[in-house]
């Protein structure tokens, strides 16, 4: 568990292959911690992860990663936007919560993932921007919570493959 909890020095992580999961609170109040980049092979990544790192502005979460638990990065100051692969199939409550300076979330689902009220709460919902795949943005319009966001933009590019035509 908070193995580096609290550890005000550290600035920046790179993980390397061979770590798959992160504990609860593993980097919680790591208050200089700025940027965080996880290597393929990460599934999880759990609850309270970034609590209170209040420096942190960049986060790489790599495809891959299928669940973030509950308040992963609840009250990251100064976190911008996150960007949440494809693979992502499970969202704790309030998992990008109390992120003032957070304009701009980027979800690579082609249809919106179930969540609840408590997912995103409503006050952050309403100021941020939801990037979504090129050709989703009607499906995220009517989607309950999805909808409340401040703007859905429909402007990650399709990852779908085209059809090869052969003569």
């Amino acid at each position: 568990m908070s193995a580096f909890a609290r550890c005000d020095h550290l600035t920046s992580l790179t993980f390397e292959g061979g770590i798959s999961k992160f504990a609860s609170d593993a980097f919680a109040y790591c208050t200089a911690l700025k940027t965080v980049a996880f290597q393929p092979g990460t599934t999880t990544i759990g609850g309270n992860t970034f609590t209170g790192c209040t420096a942190l502005e960049s986060v790489t979460i790599p495809e891959g990663v299928t669940s973030i638990g509950g308040a992963a990065f609840y009250g990251c100051q100064a976190l911008i936007t996150i960007d949440f692969p494809e693979s992502v199939a499970s969202l704790g409550p309030s998992v990008i919560d109390f992120c003032p300076a957070m304009t701009d979330c980027y979800f690579h689902h082609t249809t919106p993932l179930n969540i609840t009220s408590k997912t995103f709460y409503e006050s952050t919902r309403q100021q941020l921007t939801l990037h979504v795949p090129s050709g989703c943005k009607a499906q995220y319009a009517t989607a309950e919570y999805w909808k409340d966001f401040k703007e859905i933009v429909d402007d990650i590019p399709s990852t779908a493959i085209s059809p090869v035509l052969t003569n």
